[in-house]
């Protein structure tokens, strides 16, 4: 299917669809060959030259290259014009040679559910990049059919620039991975794999992560990122359990996105803890903080929206923490090491323990307790509302 340039110069757009697409130096197949997926042909492997490619999205008019089966990059595509590049598989994409653009847009969806299903091999689906994808200051899209197969469909994204990385999960089938390499992201990583339990992760040796704008996770599954290069602003999460270790200060939390985690939230951050958007957590949240080093600001932890729920909470901070703000919609078990003031405002009950390097403060909804031994360096100040009863009998 084509439908190129007009005469006048008005970008077009160029279709290519057969069962399996390489894109490789010296292939001789023209961009216009195959059939479309709603042909039902596409029982055909072909090979393109990157610089048929090349020359089309130059001039600003968009390629999208369709396979009922798999589609390789095996060199690489360097645009220097506008057009669009659009890959679409039934069912896995390999970018092995690197992928750039004169700052376009660059699509990719792979276990394509309207690929044709009888020229789509068995096996698992995947996206894997093992070369270099830069967008400039365009987005990359990534996105994960849901097809009948039983697959768990995995992502892996290698590096990536871009102004925007969005990925979307939508397979239904239990299981599957999206693992962060090296992706330097100018405003906003959003993925979105609610449909079912996938994990996201990232450690030190997958490559560092930097987001400048917001990163918002969304899936069913586990967040894992443990990287020592991890750099990211505003963190909004809806998990299982999530775990993240960030290399200078955060914002918890995302503006209009609220935070669901089911299971347990575990940080390890080197610098302040802030808080924008709304936070909730059903297990135990488990907080500690380092010296951010020079020009990072004391590890402050300031997590003052009045909607958040944590319920259980231990916070460490190391000795260049100052002060610790907490607010809770309910009842609040709190524990820890706390280098300066420690401030807390609940809508019930408080319990707390450990011990508070400078001045205490607690308004609550409910009654207050300590459930073991609290130490007070400086004053305690404490509202309780209703008539409830303060006990704190284990205070040193």
């Amino acid at each position: 299917m084509v439908d190129a340039s007009a005469a006048a110069g008005t970008a077009g757009e160029l279709l290519l669809d057969p069962k399996n697409i390489t894109v490789a130096d010296g292939g001789g197949a023209a961009v216009i060959d195959g059939d479309a997926y709603a042909d039902g042909g596409g029982t055909n492997s072909i090979t393109i030259d990157p610089a048929s490619i090349e020359a089309i999205v130059s001039v600003g008019t968009g390629v999208t290259l369709q396979a009922n089966n798999d589609i390789t990059i095996s060199d690489a595509i360097v645009s220097t014009g506008s057009g669009v590049m659009t890959f679409e598989a039934g069912r896995s994409i390999a970018v092995d040679g690197a992928i750039q653009t004169n700052n376009s847009h660059i699509f990719f969806s792979f276990n394509d559910p309207d690929a044709t299903a009888l020229y789509r091999d068995a096996g698992a689906a995947s996206f894997v990049n093992n070369a270099l994808i830069n967008a400039g200051t365009g987005s990359v899209y990534i996105t994960a059919g849901n097809t009948t197969d039983n697959n768990a469909a995995n992502v892996t994204t290698g590096i990536v620039y871009a102004d925007d990385l969005r990925i979307t999960h939508s397979e239904t089938d239990a299981g599957g991975v999206v693992t962060l390499n090296g992706i330097t992201i100018n405003d906003d990583l959003i993925i979105n794999a609610s449909t079912g339990d996938v994990d996201i992760l990232n450690t030190t040796a997958n490559g560092s992560i930097r987001v400048v704008g917001n990163t918002q996770l969304t899936t069913g599954g586990d967040v894992s990122i443990l990287g020592t290069n991890t750099d990211l602003e505003d963190f909004g999460v809806t998990a299982n359990n999530v775990a993240l270790y960030d290399k200078k200060a955060i914002e918890l939390g995302s503006p209009g996105f609220v935070s669901n985690i089911a299971g347990t939230l575990t940080l390890d951050i080197y610098g302040p803890i802030g808080n924008q958007g709304e936070i909730n957590v059903a297990g135990k949240t488990t907080i500690t903080t380092y010296d951010g080093g020079f020009g990072i600001d004391e590890s402050n932890i300031t997590l003052n929206n009045s909607l958040n729920d944590f319920g259980e909470v231990s916070i460490t901070q190391d000795w260049t923490g100052n002060s610790v703000v907490i607010d809770d919609e309910n009842d609040l078990d709190l524990d820890g090491t706390f280098r300066g003031d420690l401030t807390v405002d609940a809508g019930g009950a408080v319990q707390v323990e450990g011990t508070v390097g400078d001045d205490l403060w607690i308004y609550a909804g409910g009654g207050m307790t300590d459930s073991a031994a609290l130490s007070v360096v400086d004053e305690m100040h404490l509202w309780a509302e209703n008539d409830t009863d303060i006990v704190f009998d284990e205070t040193g």
